[in-house]
């Protein structure tokens, strides 16, 4: 069995990872002798002979045998590496046992998660981006709702895999996908929910947006996929040679001013895209851009609680507050990547959407 060749997660689970690598490292005694033992001086995988010898365990009685079924509990949940020995350790053990350079890379981590399990539990993946179990929203009543506005999302995602990214090893889609259904989800739990409606047009281009303002007439305009300092990387909407399409910010505004009703904001979720305020400014009334690159996390992170925060009535403000908050509590060190602009004349703690 060979080492593990570590490799960089951009799915989105990296804090998911450490914390399930801290659950099976736990508190067993013995096991967290092994494993400190493994990740001591040294960087030539050792025997368990050795490494009980470095973690002064006595292999009397029923030691050793205990000594070995723990190694392999880490081995096989890929705390520690496992190779067989070709003879660099002459006292006949089948195998050898070193540092994963994964574990090794974040041991600090996965031992306080395992040290502390409640503080791991409070920590926000992709998956539990507010990093805490779910409440059920409170119930509404029917009267208190039609009293309130009803917001629309045209949410635009874009993410062709085309013949470009495929020659590059490290360029993988973007989960935009996830990102629309973790916000779908975010409303779904929202006191104010059924106010809210989310249209969702995924491989987007030009079209695409003039066919939902036109159809939908949304406040919001929301976009999620790849960009840059002058447009946005839109679908070229082909079968057999899927890439991207360029649509410039500048005609990006020409096209949210070609109609009678306007969207009130734009979001886009993408790197670099701040740069699209010089073409916008004064015809929107608020604008959430990237001033540099933005990972796949932090994005989804931000997407769902922004939108939960509106749909339970909070202001425009007060939502890109508590988007930057979820970003920077998962430990990302992207908040402040993300920006917001007003119009002049427009109050940002007044302004809200449902």
């Amino acid at each position: 069995m060979n080492n593990r060749t570590p490799i960089v997660n951009i799915s989105g689970d990296y804090e998911e990872s450490l914390i399930q690598l801290a659950s099976h490292l736990g508190k067993n005694s013995l096991r967290r002798k092994l494993f400190n033992a493994v990740y001591g001086r040294g960087e030539k995988p050792k025997s368990k002979k050795q490494i009980m010898d470095c973690a002064d365990i006595s292999q009397e009685g029923t030691n050793a045998q205990q000594a070995q079924n723990e190694l392999e509990h880490l081995a096989k949940h890929h705390l520690i590496s496992k190779v067989s020995n070709d003879g660099s350790v002459e006292d006949r053990s089948r195998y050898l046992y070193g540092k994963d350079p994964t574990v090794r890379a974040n041991r600090e981590k996965i031992v306080g998660f395992a040290d502390n399990p409640s503080r791991a539990a409070k920590v926000a993946t992709k998956r539990n981006p507010s990093g805490r179990p779910t409440a059920p929203p409170p119930l509404i009543s029917r009267s208190k709702l039609r009293k309130k506005k009803k917001l629309v999302v045209l949410y635009l995602t874009a993410n062709p895999y085309s013949d470009a990214l495929k020659s590059d090893p490290e360029a993988l889609p973007l989960r935009v996908d996830l990102e629309v259904r973790l916000v779908q989800d975010a409303i779904r739990r929202s006191i104010f929910r059924d106010n809210v409606r989310v249209e969702y047009r995924p491989g987007a281009d030009l079209q695409s947006l003039i066919d939902g303002l036109n159809d939908h007439r949304p406040q919001i305009v929301h976009f999620s996929g790849h960009s840059g300092p002058t447009d946005l990387s839109l679908d070229n909407q082909s079968l057999e040679g899927p890439d991207f399409e360029s649509l410039p910010y500048s005609l990006l505004a020409k096209a949210i001013t070609s109609t009678d009703i306007r969207p009130k904001v734009i979001v886009l979720n993408s790197c670099d895209s701040l740069s699209a305020l010089q073409s916008l400014k004064g015809k929107i009334d608020v604008l959430i851009g990237m001033t540099t690159s933005i990972s796949d996390v932090a994005a989804s992170v931000f997407a769902p609680q922004f939108y939960a925060a509106l749909a339970s009535g909070q202001s425009i403000q007060s939502a890109y507050s508590q988007a930057v908050v979820a970003v920077e509590a998962a430990s990302i060190s992207e908040q402040d990547t993300i920006k917001i602009s007003f119009a002049d004349g427009v109050d940002p703690l007044r302004m809200k959407m449902v």
